[in-house]
């Protein structure tokens, strides 16, 4: 291989694998240095109330660089954006609100055509990150949770961590009045108790899978059908568009749909492009043109004896030859006659086969045909009688996309 940085290195010489495997080992190393150091780094910052290179800079707020008397920056400190911290405040308003919820809350502010952090519309996780931001408090926190490659902080400490290994959640450092707040503590304390006491809501234990999740698509906004639990007296599951369901009738209606009608609807749609008489007379002729590829070609067994008499002429003549034919060609002679041999023996192979009884391909056409017609037939009382996982498994074997 040719590198730049340690030109031509040769992997099948061992020095050049053991130079080559003690450079990859070094940069692994620095790597894991440099990580070190970032996080060490970061701590020093942190315990000091000053901004890391990982804190994104909360929406309300905007960064305002601190410069020494030389103009070098030495800090940077956050300032409340107002009109930004007053959407943030109304936010908190709407949620403490008796019945207020966080999909309801980005539900209003899309109708009042608010925008979002991005600009786009507000969805109930934007709205759940704003209420659970602890910093519209006016405090500095950092350390929430830990992920680094190689290594992590972790309640204030420096730690290894794999490279795969899920994210930790330890003791963050706070500061408090670190700068100015938008939302009083003791109305943000209010919200987070009314966040975890709604969390606790779990779903019934009788919960039957949504069969046709991740197949479903809205007709109208092109989001993603999602399956909710049915409040009809049926039970039966239902399917609701998810944009409606996170940012409300200003972006997409209410387009929903129970699974069992759902499910009707895909069973005679299939029955139509399979069991229909058309559906099964394309079905016949895909078979028979299968069958016509798989059958071997027609062969004019009068030719094949001929091919194979003049053959064994040829092989009657060469070897006589052998016997009066001069010591520097008999070598290329033998190599002839080992050639014809092997032509004699493919012809009379080919002769055998040609005169083996030809099938009944109508016969086998038909049965082919009826075998899987029946199979189709029996779609209908499998869908039924199937269980949910299994029946998952089987629609999207059969479907791949369900526009409504």
């Amino acid at each position: 291989m040719e590198t730049i940085a340690q030109g031509k290195i040769d992997w099948e010489d061992l020095v050049g694998q053991l130079i080559y495997s003690v450079n990859q080992m070094g940069k692994a190393q620095f790597l894991r240095d440099l990580s070190r150091n970032v996080c060490r780094a970061q701590l020093q910052d942190a315990m000091k109330g000053r901004g890391t290179g990982g804190n994104r800079i909360p929406y309300g707020y905007r960064s305002k660089r601190i410069v020494d008397e030389y103009g070098k920056v030495v800090d940077y400190r956050l300032v409340v954006e107002s009109h930004e911290a007053e959407i943030v405040r109304r936010i908190f308003q709407i949620y403490l609100e008796p019945g207020g919820s966080v999909r309801g809350v980005a539900v209003q502010l899309n109708a009042e055509e608010v925008p979002g952090p991005t600009g786009k519309k507000w969805s109930p996780n934007t709205i759940d990150q704003v209420l659970r931001r602890r910093k519209y408090t006016g405090a500095f926190v950092w350390g929430v949770r830990g992920a680094g490659r190689y290594h992590t902080t972790c309640t204030g400490e420096i730690t290894l961590r794999r490279k795969n290994a899920p994210s930790t959640q330890g003791q963050p450092i706070v500061h408090e009045d670190n700068h100015d707040a938008i939302i009083q503590r003791d109305v943000f304390d209010r919200v987070q108790s009314k966040l975890k006491n709604n969390s606790q809501k779990t779903r019934p234990k009788r919960y039957r899978k949504h069969i046709l999740s991740g197949l479903l698509r809205c007709g109208e906004c092109g989001g993603s059908m999602v399956g909710i639990r049915s409040k009809t007296k049926t039970g039966s599951q239902r399917y609701m568009c998810k944009t409606y369901s996170d940012k409300g009738r200003s972006v997409c209606n209410c387009n929903s749909i129970a699974e069992d009608i759902l499910l009707d609807c895909l069973i005679r749609k299939i029955e139509e492009l399979y069991l229909s008489d058309d559906a099964i007379e394309r079905l016949r002729i895909a078979i028979s043109d299968q069958l016509h590829e798989e059958r071997p070609p027609v062969v004019d067994l009068a030719a094949l004896r001929k091919k194979l008499s003049d053959v064994e002429k040829q092989i009657a003549v060469g070897s006589e030859r052998v016997f009066t034919a001069p010591d520097s060609v008999i070598e290329s002679l033998y190599a002839r006659l080992d050639d014809l041999q092997k032509t004699k023996k493919r012809l009379e192979a080919q002769i055998e086969a040609a005169k083996a009884p030809a099938s009944n391909d109508c016969a086998d056409l038909d049965a082919t045909v009826k075998e899987a017609i029946a199979l189709l037939e029996d779609l209908r009382t499998t869908i039924r009688k199937a269980e949910p996982e299994h029946l998952t498994e089987l629609m999207r074997s059969l479907v791949s996309r369900v526009e409504l």
